[in-house]
């Protein structure tokens, strides 16, 4: 099976002994395990497969080493471990703010939890909770908020229920 993405970069997947793995190349013909004839395997990069993530169905996880601008929006559970600066949208779906994650976005989700340093407003149709390690700054409109102890948090909390899960447009605090 191959898989396109933007520019000249293809994914497939290879068949191995705990399943499917993906392996990324950066053009169709580095997707075989041979160069094509009349070529080295020094003027192609090497294929990269990439390991079991062990990530549950309907999840995806932005890494450490990722620095995204813009509007994120996902229809599946985010976890944010880099860094993200715009607008994040998950509908109906959970948004997890890793300890060593750095977010200066609005976050609308079904419920977010934050470990490591939010700012910007979080918007959840059911519940935000700020672990002992979070740094937030910003306001939090949820029907139900946790903030544990040991987190550091600055703004206002809004205990609101009309909040509709893709809406774009926090609510009027």
């Amino acid at each position: 099976m191959m898989i396109r993405t933007k520019g000249d970069v293809t994914a497939t997947e290879r068949k191995t002994v705990n399943g499917y793995s993906p392996v990324v190349s950066t053009s169709e013909s580095q997707a075989q395990d041979t160069p094509p004839a009349g070529t080295s395997s020094h003027s192609h990069s090497k294929l990269l497969v990439l390991p079991d993530l062990n990530l549950p169905e309907g999840v995806t996880s932005i890494g450490s080493t990722f620095t995204i601008k813009g509007t994120l929006s996902a229809n599946e559970h985010l976890i944010l471990d880099g860094t993200f600066e715009g607008t994040i949208v998950v509908p109906n779906h959970d948004v997890a703010v890793s300890q060593h994650a750095d977010v200066r976005a609005d976050i609308t989700a079904n419920t977010i939890t934050v470990l490591g340093t939010t700012v910007g407003n979080l918007n959840a149709s059911d519940r935000v909770e700020l672990r002992a390690s979070a740094k937030t700054h910003g306001a939090i409109n949820a029907p139900r908020v946790a903030i544990n102890g040991g987190s550091k948090f600055e703004g206002s909390v809004a205990s609101l229920t009309n909040i509709v899960p893709g809406d774009k447009t926090p609510p009027d605090a």
